[in-house]
């Protein structure tokens, strides 16, 4: 199985982002995983404390909005 890099999943996060969608990023594993900080992300992407992942999944699933949840993106 061949694994997509962070580059080639870039350009969907754009379009996500320019349709209108929210992209959060982690910031724990940002860094401890990724070994990157906050000025790594593409412009448009919020970055939160690890507490608000699940605040931000429960709020936004209420709303009935789709959730793409990855560890690796």
């Amino acid at each position: 199985m061949k694994r997509r890099s962070f580059l080639t999943s870039r350009p969907n996060l754009v379009k996500v982002m320019e349709e209108g969608g929210k992209v959060y990023a982690c910031r724990f594993a940002l860094q401890a995983l990724y070994g990157h900080g906050e000025p790594s992300l593409i412009p448009g992407i919020t970055p939160i404390n690890p507490l608000d992942v699940l605040d931000i999944v429960l709020v936004h699933r209420k709303e009935g909005a789709f959730i793409l949840a990855t560890r690796t993106m």
